[in-house]
């Protein structure tokens, strides 16, 4: 049995933020919208000749685009329309970059960004253009995932531990480096790769020709990325410094687990196909 919802949005850690959730999964994603949400008052008019239904007028870009824009007190100029070239790029933006959120995201996204919720305000500067949603829903979109994230780790939590066979854990494995090997392939996204991939296919005869002069240039890659990223996440001064000392024995754990996982990149890299 899952984890009830109520459990998890009502979860400590969840409550703050529970209408994100909930406006997640409260209306489609613009991925999956229909024509007639996009489409403009002149192509809804050609469609519908006997007159555009007030529901499908309602339910179209157009009104919550001017909601946003009267969020930001953003007006257009006597007797003009919204700059429609401008409305076009947002589109684009939603549709592409912003698929799996939904206005609903939008208008929390906006009002967050004037709460200063999401950190520094973004100054639309007088117009809500793409470079403005860009901004505001790339970081809404990044508070979203971590929300998400917690909200898997509750509902894990919560589930019952019921232990795998042996062939039910290989499968697994299995299946998530089939899936990790396509994904690198396809985009070069190393999102699913992990470090115990190596040690799986290790014990599948893949890294049997690695020389210890191989797997020393690999730790010597990984103390590179490990300091890239302490300095991009902007950790303590300290440990930063160590790095760049070459005091590497502190974190020698973690340096084993990113070399694994360059590695594994790299064999997916040169490989046609994988298990």
């Amino acid at each position: 049995m899952g984890t009830p919802q109520h459990v998890i949005l009502n979860h400590p850690s969840i409550l703050p933020d529970k209408q994100l959730l909930l406006a997640h999964y409260e209306s489609l994603p613009f991925a999956s919208k229909g024509e007639n949400f996009w489409a403009s008052v002149e192509e809804l008019e050609m469609k519908y000749r006997n007159g555009v239904p007030s529901a499908i007028l309602s339910y179209n870009i157009k009104p919550f685009y001017v909601k946003w824009m009267v969020m930001y007190s953003v007006r257009v100029k006597d007797g003009q329309d919204i700059d429609l070239g401008i409305l076009n790029m947002v589109i684009d933006a939603l549709k592409n970059d912003f698929g799996g959120l939904n206005e609903l995201s939008v208008e929390i996204a906006l009002k967050m960004n004037i709460k200063e919720e999401l950190g520094e305000y973004i100054n639309p500067f007088n117009s809500i253009d793409s470079l403005f949603i860009t901004k505001v829903l790339t970081k809404y979109k990044k508070k979203l995932e971590e929300i998400n994230r917690q909200a898997i780790k509750i509902r894990d939590q919560n589930k019952p531990i019921v232990e795998k066979t042996e062939e039910e854990k290989i499968k697994i494995m299995e299946d998530a480096i089939t899936e990790a090997f396509a994904n690198y392939k396809e985009d070069k996204s190393k999102g699913l790769i992990s470090f115990p991939m190596y040690d799986f296919l290790d014990r599948r005869g893949y890294f049997k020709h690695l020389t210890k002069v191989e797997k020393n240039d690999y730790m010597e890659k990984a103390k590179q990325e490990y300091k890239r990223d302490l300095i991009e996440r902007n950790k303590f001064v300290s440990e930063v410094q160590k790095i760049v000392n070459g005091d590497f024995e502190f974190e020698k754990e973690k340096l084993v687990v990113i070399a694994k996982k360059l590695a594994v990149i790299d064999l997916f890299e040169k490989s046609e196909r994988i298990l």
